[in-house]
């Protein structure tokens, strides 16, 4: 997410900066403190965890600069109004599951930037290909859109093997989506 920031240019704000973590199970649970930290000059960050299988009663401890919530259902479905800063996918495997393509729609018609995050270079390629695919089938103005694959450089470095990927080691947040006006 800060990296994130850094690449949409938020990195300072007298008001307050607003991430969206779309598909979110245990995301909320990281420390988030540390967005404290690395932007010092950020008055306010609300983050707001999206996804059907959160708990919206869970209570997160608060402080004066930053607030926390949960929503409990599809991102595309949510009520959430807030135009994010920022718009976050995390090992979220869109590309395997259809029930992603509205919330990708939704996503993609805002003009706020979208990261989405990937285990392995085969699942960035398929995020990759879903997302374009989504940005052509919708015919909506993609031309002033870009899409960008990359190295996570704040991604982990342990390997990590897994039987359902045919000996191919993944990363936890290995490579990144990039999509921007």
């Amino acid at each position: 997410v800060a990296y994130g920031l850094r690449m949409a240019n938020v990195t300072e704000c007298d008001g307050t900066i607003c991430v969206h973590i779309i598909g979110a199970m245990r995301e909320q649970r990281s420390n988030w403190n540390l967005l404290l930290d690395l932007f010092p000059r950020v008055d306010r960050f609300r983050l707001v965890f999206v996804g059907p299988e959160l708990d919206e009663s869970l209570k997160f401890e608060t402080s004066r600069r930053l607030e926390m919530f949960n929503v409990s259902t599809t991102y595309h479905e949510s009520k959430v109004c807030d135009d994010a800063d920022l718009r976050v996918c995390m090992n979220a495997g869109i590309h395997h599951y259809d029930s992603w393509i509205p919330t990708l729609k939704y996503i993609l018609h805002q003009t706020s930037p979208f990261l989405c995050t990937s285990w392995s270079p085969s699942e960035a390629i398929q995020t990759f290909d879903r997302v374009r695919d989504v940005m052509s089938a919708s015919q909506q103005n993609s031309s002033h859109k870009s899409l960008s694959l990359l190295v996570n450089p704040f991604g982990s470095c342990l390997p990590i093997m897994t039987p359902d990927n045919h000996g191919e080691c993944v990363y936890s947040s290995g490579y990144l989506l990039w999509v921007d006006e």
